[in-house]
């Protein structure tokens, strides 16, 4: 099992960049966005965008990598 500690040593403060387009989102992220993860929760990693925007992936579901490590 996947604890909340190590989602947030694999994730918090990582850049991150969506490469497909969010599934269920009325107003997406555009696809090649980045920003960088300021929170994790069991399924969902909130990122500020470089857009100003702030919108949470959903693990599981939203295709993205992690640019920095």
């Amino acid at each position: 099992m996947i604890t909340q500690e190590m989602l947030e040593s694999m994730y918090l403060n990582k850049r991150v960049k969506l490469v497909a387009p969010m599934q269920n989102d009325p107003n997406p992220i555009e696809v090649g966005s980045e920003g960088v993860v300021y929170n994790v929760g069991y399924d969902v990693i909130n990122v500020a965008w470089d857009n100003g925007r702030n919108l949470g992936l959903v693990l599981n579901e939203d295709n993205f990598i992690i640019i920095n490590d």
